[in-house]
């Protein structure tokens, strides 16, 4: 569950760069498969949510799990009962280390 901050933007690639990125995560529904708005909330090219080059040293990302390292960022979090600790953009990044540290 993580924020998003589009505002005028959305995702596109022109034919001749497709062969340089590298999608790595989609908007996606509940069985994975791709959806459309509101799952994909900007209207996003193949449903691209974040995309690397060929060395998966660069990441870009439309999502902003920035925006929610503790669970009192969450907008509903005071209606959910939950207690403030930490948002799933901190687990997000922390994936993120372990993926680099194992893998590059």
């Amino acid at each position: 569950d993580l924020p998003v901050g589009h505002g005028e933007g959305r995702l596109f690639v022109p034919p001749a760069a497709e062969a340089c990125i590298v999608p790595v995560l989609h908007y996606c529904g509940p069985d994975g498969r791709p959806a459309g708005y509101p799952l994909n909330p900007n209207g996003s090219y193949l449903d691209i949510a974040g995309l690397t080059d060929a060395t998966g040293r660069v990441l870009g990302l439309m999502p902003h799990p920035d925006r929610f390292l503790r669970a009192s960022q969450h907008p509903n979090w005071t209606k959910s009962g939950a207690h403030d600790g930490e948002g799933d953009g901190l687990q997000f990044f922390r994936n993120a280390v372990l993926y680099a540290r194992a893998s590059l």
